[in-house]
């Protein structure tokens, strides 16, 4: 079935995005021990040994570009629209919300370092310094810009040491418990029975308190790598972003310019 735009829940949601752009101009909880890691010194233990088997394979993916579908549910609005992305490594984003004639309708971007939204039917741009709740006002989701571009690209929003700890308690396949050692966060590497697929990614707060979880409906496989092809991201008060994708590129030739809006 063809997905039609909705255009009072599309205005809703352009509505939601300037007025997040405009806002944004204007103890105790449970412990995990494990073995401590970095990036490029991982323990040789099954806990160490199966992060980095995790991590490895998408590790070659550096930049993407995607062409999909994207269905946002927040605020007891919903929201489905084509959309087209691109980013590079580590944080350089943008997505832009395509019309049925598939001419963009809004555009926000990030170059890691100022964060942008360019609304075509005002030719108005926002502006300001990309900060960690710079997401969160758009989608009401507690993410970055970088946790977004790494899913897309199948590799996971890790710190890069923390210490990591196995659970073999899950039916459905273990879990890898990571706590980072700088924000103090646990996030959770839920896998299937294989152990070489990971079935969600989840990050709380050291007090248990949901920040967002990630759930792979369906991976595929994209020149070599291991890409979702269906995912659903899931914030604390309801909210989430379900994204489908239709064609993907991995290691497209980017430049910093594509990252950097203007109005002219």
């Amino acid at each position: 079935m063809r997905h039609i735009i909705h255009r009072p829940m599309l205005s809703y949601f352009l509505a939601v995005m300037l007025a997040a752009l405009c806002c944004l101009l204007c103890n105790c909880g449970v412990r995990y021990s494990g073995e401590a890691f970095k990036a490029d010194t991982w323990p040789q233990t099954p806990a160490g040994k199966m992060l980095q088997a995790v991590l490895a394979p998408n590790a070659g993916v550096d930049a993407i570009k995607g062409l999909g579908r994207v269905k946002i549910r927040q605020d007891g609005q919903q929201d489905t629209f084509r959309a087209l992305w691109i980013g590079r490594q580590p944080d350089q984003f943008r997505l832009e919300v395509l019309a049925d004639t598939g001419q963009p309708i809004v555009s926000f971007a990030s170059d890691g370092q100022r964060f942008y939204l360019l609304s075509y039917s005002e030719n108005r741009l926002y502006s300001r310094q990309v900060s960690e709740d710079s997401l969160r006002r758009i989608i009401s989701i507690d993410m970055t810009v970088a946790d977004l571009l790494n899913l897309l690209s199948g590799r996971l929003p890790l710190q890069q040491d923390g210490y990591v700890s196995l659970d073999e308690g899950e039916a459905a396949g273990p879990m890898l418990i990571v706590e980072e050692k700088a924000r103090k966060r646990i996030e959770t590497i839920f896998l299937d029975a294989s152990r070489d697929t990971v079935r969600e990614f989840e990050r709380r707060e050291r007090n248990g308190d949901l920040l967002f979880r990630a759930v792979f409906e369906k991976n595929g496989e994209t020149e070599g790598f291991q890409l979702p092809v269906s995912m659903t991201i899931y914030g604390d008060d309801g909210a989430e972003i379900q994204i489908t994708v239709e064609r993907c590129w991995v290691n497209p030739v980017l430049t910093q310019d594509q990252f950097i809006l203007d109005a002219s």
